[in-house]
């Protein structure tokens, strides 16, 4: 007999929250105008990933199924990370494998949210368009170079580039127009934990000169603005406003921010407009925050164009949690639209991509808190929240330096083990200054054609031009009968 512990151990669980209507398709009319968000109870369900299971996916699934059945399960959020399974060549499309399971979730009685998979981009992709990838800022206080964009990492493209900007599109279509008319599901996501990425590619750059001109009108006015004459940095003309990569302006930094958040919000509004015109009317919009109050994204502007707003909100277990930074994260959500919210992903327990902040520790962190110190190579100790330096301890009866490659430095030691540790060791080069807009106006990205081509254009040495922003329209719309 399934059980709830056994159905929590089956699946990657996020709580979806919600309040007061039907959420049977037999209840929800199909000439609805509009997504129906009055709920009867709360959205129980999990974020699935039936394309990650080892072995025979089609029993898994099954199973699966019978667990989130005996679990009282309502809805799954599906399909937001796997973009190579969607098109896994370039212009072609897959949507066999997830049919299957939007299926068998509709067989079950189980609603399905659909994300758009625009997160992470496929690697033929990255191969034949790597500027797409994004040149992050460095993280030194004092600047330096951007680091080259490489293929590997999730969330690791720029967002403005023309060709990301056409494949994502073409593929926003596609799916959404393939499901609009399935009862099953009953709303879309847009992309994931949507920020700036931190790119700086010359594309971001010059977009935010446009920015600073329409805002400041000419580069005297932003250079007192700024206060540019310390230091004197004054700027006079505005082919000389250096790049991001090492600015010390408070102002320069602040504005950046500000174009960042920019970015984001037009990114995720340009994604709502495609899917509201291929979508059915029933069907809802959010998107998942990944967190609030970040530097880079702007809560409130982005929740004016969707229906409602979702949290992932992520926590401490055990002993390190007291409720403080959820209650702060639902508090700002239920704001941003002053109803009820989605809460897409959480943690039944310590999550990471390593062992090192797990708690209680594993034994293989233990045994890197055991070994030994030196000068030249500290440790780290646990926190149980992460990791961290241990402080420096001023020695006695020899000199004092910060410098740990120093023979007067002092040694950095790891906090005690635990008790309960074990103590033994063990090219689509668009000409970005003519095609850039500054307020994402006039001149945007490619667009795809009436019927959503299935090929990638061309590259060109030049680059192509950015046309004039067409408007949306649902005879684009690729439209699929449902099996």
């Amino acid at each position: 007999m399934p059980t709830v512990k056994n159905c929590f151990s089956a699946l990657a669980c996020a709580a979806l929250v919600l309040g007061n209507s039907s959420l049977n398709s037999q209840d929800t009319p199909h000439n609805q105008t509009a997504p129906d968000l009055s709920f009867p109870t709360v959205l129980y369900g999990a974020a699935y990933y039936n394309e990650y299971m080892p072995g025979d996916q089609a029993a898994r699934l099954d199973k699966d199924v019978a667990l989130m059945k005996a679990a009282g399960l309502t809805v799954v959020r599906m399909g937001e990370s796997t973009w190579s399974l969607w098109e896994p060549e370039d212009g072609q499309f897959d949507y066999a494998w997830m049919d299957r399971i939007v299926d068998a979730m509709g067989k079950a009685g189980i609603k399905v949210i659909l994300g758009t998979p625009t997160y992470s981009i496929p690697a033929w992709m990255a191969h034949q368009h790597p500027e797409i990838l994004a040149d992050r800022l460095s993280g030194s206080p004092y600047g330096g170079p951007t680091t080259p964009g490489t293929y590997g990492m999730r969330q690791n493209m720029d967002t403005d580039s023309p060709a990301y900007r056409f494949y994502a599109e073409r593929l926003i279509r596609h799916i959404v127009a393939h499901y609009k008319d399935n009862p099953n599901v009953i709303g879309w996501q847009l992309d994931n934990e949507t920020s700036s990425y931190d790119a700086a590619n010359t594309d971001v750059f010059i977009g935010f000169q446009h920015y600073l001109e329409k805002k400041f009108g000419t580069p005297e006015a932003l250079s007192k603005a700024w206060f540019l004459n310390y230091w004197g940095q004054n700027l006079h003309t505005w082919e000389d406003l250096p790049r991001r990569d090492g600015a010390q302006s408070t102002g320069y930094k602040l504005e950046w921010s500000r174009w960042s958040q920019l970015r984001v919000t037009d990114f995720l509004r340009w994604q709502a407009g495609l899917v509201r015109e291929c979508a059915s009317p029933r069907q809802f919009v959010t998107t998942d925050y990944g967190g609030m109050m970040k530097r880079d994204v702007n809560e409130e502007a982005i929740a004016t164009f969707l229906d409602i707003p979702a949290d992932n909100i992520y926590h401490g277990t055990q002993d390190h949690y007291d409720g403080a930074f959820q209650s702060l994260q639902t508090d700002f959500t239920r704001s941003l639209k002053h109803s009820n919210f989605l809460v897409t992903e959480t943690n039944a327990q310590t999550i990471g991509w390593s062992s090192e902040g797990q708690f209680p520790p594993t034994t293989a962190n233990c045994a890197r808190m055991s070994t030994p110190t030196s000068p030249t190579a500290p440790t780290w100790s646990n926190t149980g929240t992460g990791l961290r330096l241990p402080p420096i301890r001023k020695p006695t009866g020899r000199a004092f330096s910060r410098t740990t490659s120093s023979p007067t430095a002092p040694m950095l030691r790891s906090a005690a083990p635990p008790t309960n540790c074990r103590s033994s060791a063990h090219n689509w080069s668009a000409s970005t200054s003519k095609t850039m807009s500054p307020f994402f106006g006039a001149a945007t990205r490619p667009m795809p054609s009436a019927s959503c081509p299935t090929a990638a254009p061309s590259p060109t040495t030049a680059g192509p031009t950015r046309p004039t922003a067409m408007p949306l329209s649902s005879s684009r719309c690729t439209t699929r009968s449902m099996s």
